[in-house]
């Protein structure tokens, strides 16, 4: 094989390649699309395993529920290790933390990572705005692969892991600028159970720090 032959031939391999990668990225957008049209509701127990590593490395571990309901609204309940409430109705946003006798309100707009979560399970056609994806296919599970091509977003990469027998997402790993990272992993999935919208508003209880963020 000539030198001229071997460059077209890697050449037409990564052309093949390529496009075999498009359309599977395409199909599972597809399927995840057609996922979140079924659901007006979501309820999951979740693990959340954070790694800081600029100044002196730590970790943290924290488990709780997670509740979303359409259009944008979403309750995460942390039980482990303290409890704390992140808590939207898709326009305020509440930060209360019972051991600190605090809540924090603010509007959701401001927090685009909180954004994200609700439409990566209820709107993905929200998440190819913001981001590039990539795509790779494992033996059980695609991962996603998003790239942010909006500056305002602080994460350098989040990958979304999705369950190849009913393309759910059990899993997503947000890592920064600095290389800290955040994985959030998704068990006990419970569909389209009614769920009242005053699960998502929060009324401080008497004697509670309110501190409205700007």
């Amino acid at each position: 094989m000539t030198r001229k032959t071997f460059v077209w031939a890697c050449l037409w391999l990564f052309v093949i390649s390529f496009s075999a990668r498009a359309s599977s990225l395409k199909a599972v957008l597809g399927k995840l699309q057609e996922k979140s049209a079924s659901l007006h509701t979501l309820k999951a127990h979740f693990t959340q395993d954070t790694l800081v590593v600029t100044g002196l490395s730590r970790k943290k571990h924290m488990e709780g529920e997670m509740y979303l309901k359409r259009p944008q609204m979403m309750r995460w309940d942390y039980f482990i290790p303290q409890r704390y409430h992140v808590i939207s109705d898709g326009k305020k946003i509440w930060f209360y933390d019972e051991g600190q006798n605090q809540v924090m309100i603010g509007k959701l707009a401001k927090f685009f990572d909180k954004q994200l979560l609700t439409s990566l399970f209820l709107d993905i056609k929200n998440v190819t705005k913001f981001f590039e994806i990539g795509i790779q296919e494992g033996k059980n599970a695609f991962t996603l692969a998003l790239t942010p091509t909006q500056t305002h977003i602080g994460a350098k990469q989040i990958l979304v892991k999705v369950r190849k027998t009913d393309y759910q997402i059990t899993e997503i790993k947000f890592t920064d600028f600095y290389g800290n990272q955040n994985i959030i992993r998704l068990s006990r999935f419970v569909y389209n159970k009614p769920l009242k919208d005053s699960l998502f508003k929060f009324s401080p209880p008497k004697g509670v720090e309110i501190i409205h963020l700007p």
